[in-house]
């Protein structure tokens, strides 16, 4: 597998690897994963969970870099070499060279998201249009990516969330789950909050608006949000992956759309009936205090989140990459 990012780092993609590694390993796969170093301080390889890791440094130099990031992978060239797959997590670029010299080898890539700007410049597109004509299956995480990026992934997933006992909730304790960064809609959340009264938040993340977020809430950084999903009532979801385990835990997830691709990325999903969104903050707020005046009303929403939150699994998600391997 090639990913940017990998454990023990957290995020979204991070939980994604991780999650689906430990479903192979348990079905007798060998799994290595290369990937960037966090910091130069990092293990060039270590050995985690069963997974082999290769963790190489991406000196950020324009072009450059890029050149000698491949130098590093052609040194570990084996790994290519011996594998009946390629898993590409949005990093194909970094397999691009490799694809001509292992013209057979199988290639599954996953699409992850929109990089955080919109409109969506043309390289992007360019980048995933490549990405999607040089792979064997590929696979997309939401229905948006395909309209948005011009391309027709084999399959569509939203990621997976374990299950987990129904807790005692504080309806008036919220959990922001993601970076912390305006292409969340965290700007709107903050609006939001500052117009409920007597609410208390946490932040799971980081990111460029950690001093501003510093001012509501206690800032953890990017850190297990698991306990702290056991106690809030309401999720700030940062995606899909906040919104399934909010789900899970029987919190109400919240999400914002501030632009056209945001919007569908929540409105083409299949959840879109177990969310609070919306596009404006009184909105928000008028489903947000309508929904907790309303007992009844919100039980049976809990009810249903939870139980749709089951039909996600990593082991699905783990069964689909192996669906798309064997149709190769």
């Amino acid at each position: 597998m090639f990913s940017r990012s990998f454990f023990p780092q957290k995020g979204g993609v991070e939980k994604h690897v991780l999650s689906i590694s430990k479903e192979f390993i348990k079905d007798c796969y060998g799994v290595s994963i290369i990937t960037e170093k966090a910091e130069l301080r990092d293990k060039a390889k270590e050995k985690i969970f069963g997974i082999n890791i290769v963790r190489l440094n991406y000196p950020r130099i324009k072009y450059l870099g890029l050149f000698i990031l491949w130098s590093k992978i052609l040194k570990n060239i084996h790994l290519i070499r011996k594998a009946d797959a390629i898993l590409i997590h949005d990093v194909f670029i970094f397999f691009l060279p490799f694809r001509f010299l292992f013209p057979k080898k199988r290639v599954i890539t996953t699409f992850h998201g929109w990089e955080g700007v919109f409109p969506i410049p043309i390289k992007n597109k360019v980048h995933k249009k490549l990405a999607y004509f040089l792979s064997n299956k590929t696979i997309a995480v939401g229905d948006y990516i395909g309209k948005w990026y011009g391309i027709k992934p084999d399959y569509v997933i939203y990621g997976g969330c374990e299950k987990h006992k129904s807790t005692q909730k504080d309806m008036r304790r919220i959990v922001y789950v993601g970076r912390l960064s305006p292409d969340t809609g965290l700007k709107l959340f903050l609006k939001l909050y500052r117009k409920l009264s007597g609410f208390k938040i946490d932040f799971c993340g980081d990111g460029e608006m950690r001093i501003e977020c510093e001012k509501y809430g206690v800032v953890h950084g990017f850190c297990d949000p698991d306990p702290f999903y056991r106690r809030a009532g309401i999720c700030f979801a940062g995606g899909y992956l906040s919104v399934l385990e909010s789900l899970s835990y029987g919190s109400c997830p919240v999400v914002f759309y501030d632009n056209e691709l945001k919007k569908d990325y929540y409105a083409l999903s299949p959840f879109k009936d177990f969310i609070i969104s919306g596009e404006s903050v009184d909105s928000v707020q008028e489903k947000l205090v309508g929904l907790l005046n309303n007992k009844k009303k919100l039980s049976s929403f809990v009810r249903r989140g939870r139980a749709f939150s089951k039909k996600y699994s990593w082991r699905g998600v783990y069964e689909v990459l192996i669906k798309a391997y064997t149709m190769v």
